[in-house]
């Protein structure tokens, strides 16, 4: 009989049991399988998995430039899968840390756009012409809106993508962003400007999600690339969506507070929001010292 394969089992035991997997984590589950059935050269059995299969796959990702954070990601993913496996019986037992170490990574602070970088980037947007391949809607409608939610709401791309038309109350100048769309799997309720729900009010149709995208996150990654190289400015993996959502959180805080930032985002943890999201160049925390009453002496 023929052991079964890490991919039927994801495809066929780990995802179907598993009633909290969003579609976006099922399909980075996905892709580590497929890395790992890649570098393999065919289909990775579960028998085979060991420290000694898994070690020389993420050395082969770090040599070829992959960041600690991409490798780590992987490796936690496998052992997720490994695990899952094993309590079934039909795997070895999952390695120690020593056997199979996490890649050091080295903290960056947070970089956040300025106003003015944000201004330069809608410019671009507005300045697009013809429409979307996969949705046939007005590319500079599109990305404009698209861009500009990004920032009022500091939202991630997967849960923006799940936006419905029925989410948007056009009266009270809010959208629920759903909580099966969030990590956090908590709803949230966001006041949108009188401007941006009048540009997506005009570029409504007859349709079911405010921004429809059938086709892969690269494409969209790729366009978003091609609209910050127009505006001349980075265009780096670190300079995407995700740095949207660090200006929103770092503006935030800088004219409402940290906690302001920390409720736009869903955090439960201030430290999150600081260490991970807002840019220090913008926003410096009070300092006991700023506040202490000064003591006199003679």
């Amino acid at each position: 009989m023929a052991h079964p394969t890490l991919r039927s089992f994801l495809d066929s035991v780990y995802i179907p049991s598993r009633l909290d997997l969003s579609s976006s984590s099922a399909e980075q589950c996905r892709i580590a399988v497929r890395l790992l059935d890649r570098w393999k050269g065919r289909p990775v059995r579960l028998n085979e998995l060991s420290a000694d299969l898994v070690l020389p796959w993420l050395r082969s990702m770090v040599d070829a430039g992959r960041s600690p954070a991409t490798v780590n990601a992987k490796r936690g993913l496998i052992l997720t899968i490994w695990r899952a496996a094993k309590k079934r019986g039909m795997a070895k037992p999952v390695p120690d840390f020593e056997d199979l170490p996490k890649k050091r990574e080295s903290k960056r602070p947070p970089t956040a756009w300025t106003i003015d970088e944000m201004s330069r980037m809608l410019d671009v947007c507005d300045k697009l012409e013809g429409t979307c391949r996969t949705n046939g809607i007005d590319r500079a409608a599109f990305w404009s809106t698209l861009i500009q939610f990004n920032y009022e709401t500091g939202s991630r791309l997967g849960a923006m993508l799940q936006v419905k038309v029925s989410d948007l109350d056009l009266i009270s100048g809010t959208v629920v962003l759903r909580s099966e769309s969030s990590k956090t799997k908590m709803e949230q309720r966001h006041k949108l400007s009188r401007m941006l729900l009048l540009r997506i009010q005009s570029h409504l149709t007859e349709r079911e999600f405010v921004w429809p995208w059938s086709s892969n996150h690269r494409r969209l990654w790729c366009y978003m690339k091609l609209i910050l190289k127009r505006a001349g400015l980075p265009h780096d993996r670190r300079s995407l969506f995700h740095r949207i959502r660090r200006t929103t959180a770092t503006w935030s805080a800088v004219h409402g507070g940290l906690d302001l930032a920390q409720q736009t985002l869903g955090h439960s943890s201030a430290r999150m929001t600081v260490e991970r999201y807002i840019d220090p160049r913008f926003y410096r925390p009070q300092a006991a010292v700023d506040v202490l009453p000064e003591i006199r002496r003679d």
